[in-house]
């Protein structure tokens, strides 16, 4: 796939991520990363991302499932899609998915980072065709 259709298809997962709230009883897929090693990342939280087309928000919800790590991303037209790779590195929580962008599977990695009471939220689509960061405030359950 050439380097523009990546980034068109990029624009497009970047474009289904914004949207709907997560709420507390959608269902979120559990990891094998053991909740005690995420506790400042759980809740919901709202990721503002700037983008050429504006902003673009973005709720994950991370949660602890019987003592492992669950989450979800709500994807507008995909509804949420829950996330089971999860892993953690250093003082990273990072999420790997596949979104549907008219019928191909593009990867999708999405990197928290604390700072503060914030999360900076790195989103890279398209094994790096399109990266963009972004913001995370806690939301209220």
């Amino acid at each position: 796939m050439k380097r523009a259709q990546v980034k068109i298809l990029g624009l497009m997962v970047v474009a289904s991520l914004s949207g709907a709230l997560v709420t507390p009883d959608r269902v979120a897929a559990q990891s094998e990363l053991d909740a005690a090693r995420a506790q400042e990342f759980m809740g919901n939280w709202m990721v503002s991302f700037q983008t050429d087309q504006g902003e673009m928000l973005v709720e994950l919800a991370i949660a602890d499932e019987g003592g492992k790590v669950a989450g979800s991303v709500t994807m507008i037209g995909l509804g949420t899609q829950p996330v089971s790779d999860i892993t953690r590195s250093d003082d990273t929580l990072e999420f790997k998915l596949e979104a549907d962008a008219q019928g191909q599977l593009i990867p999708v990695l999405v990197r928290l980072t604390p700072n503060g009471e914030e999360l900076t939220v790195f989103l890279e689509v398209g094994m790096g065709e399109f990266t963009v960061e972004g913001v995370g405030t806690r939301t209220a359950s």
